[in-house]
């Protein structure tokens, strides 16, 4: 009984530091882990700027509703504001077509 209770407690005391990309492809979703910035409660973050079958979508055509998404992921994951972020998409998109 002590022991799942410590399990438990060991849980929640880990899950604010861990975070969820869910990056869509063409196929499939897949789920990455990563380790949040900063702890928060948001536990599965989607990068709005990813599109599963085309190029990454331009920072300035998000709908206001997935420039959230993608800010709140930019800042959970790597800290940053969504333009640097969207930047390292951007060159790993500019890799990939070469």
């Amino acid at each position: 009984m002590i022991c799942r209770l410590v399990a438990v407690a060991l849980v929640l005391a880990i899950v604010p530091f861990i975070g969820i990309e869910r990056k869509p492809g063409e196929h499939a979703t897949s789920h990455l882990p990563f380790v949040k910035q900063a702890p928060s409660l948001t536990f599965v973050f989607s990068n709005g700027a990813l599109c599963g079958e085309c190029d990454l979508f331009p920072l300035e055509r998000l709908s206001p509703e997935r420039h959230a998404e993608f800010a709140a992921f930019c800042e959970a994951r790597y800290g940053l504001e969504p333009r640097p972020c969207h930047a390292i998409y951007a060159e790993q998109q500019r890799m990939l077509n070469e």
